[in-house]
């Protein structure tokens, strides 16, 4: 739900960075998202597209200019992903992509995550090098107050870059 808010004057187009609103997140507090270089690609590819064809949109995410709904997120995210070939047919043993019950293709999306949890990104945040439960904490918005006095836009730039120093490893 948190994506279908962001704003593209939110973005810290700089410093890979997605500001959330206070009322516009499930815990009702205002954060500092980071955006590792493997995903942001992805998002600067969709704002080049955005800046295009529908330059005065307020939405990071939309379709065709419209705020999207959360039943649209999903249709709209893996579109964008199979456009960017991020995601790919699954084949079978002679190569022809298999399809679902439905009759549509299966895509693997294992390049691009989109559904991933508040535990599940503490818990990958936990397993990179150099982060405190701090910056974790305050990143993924479920910190105690006193987490709060703290600057979470460092914490947020700390994640992201641990999150690039691991998918580099990853890549050789």
């Amino acid at each position: 739900k948190e994506s279908t808010f962001i704003h593209r004057s939110e973005i810290n187009w700089t410093e890979h960075l997605i500001n959330l609103r206070a009322h516009e997140t499930k815990a009702g507090k205002a954060r500092t998202c980071p955006v590792s270089m493997s995903v942001w690609a992805l998002v600067m590819a969709w704002e080049e597209k955005t800046r295009t064809e529908y330059p005065n949109v307020e939405w990071l995410f939309h379709h065709q200019g419209n705020q999207l709904t959360t039943d649209q997120l999903d249709d709209a995210f893996n579109s964008t992903c199979k456009v960017l070939e991020l995601y790919k047919p699954k084949t079978n043993e002679k190569g022809e992509p298999i399809k679902g019950k439905s009759g549509k293709i299966i895509y693997d999306r294992s390049a691009v995550r989109w559904h991933d949890t508040r535990r599940t990104a503490t818990t990958t945040f936990s397993n990179l090098e150099g982060l405190t439960t701090t910056d974790i904490l305050r990143t993924v918005g479920m910190s105690p107050e006193t987490h709060m006095r703290y600057d979470k836009t460092q914490s947020a730039l700390k994640i992201r870059d641990a999150m690039d120093r691991r998918n580099s490893q990853n890549d050789t």
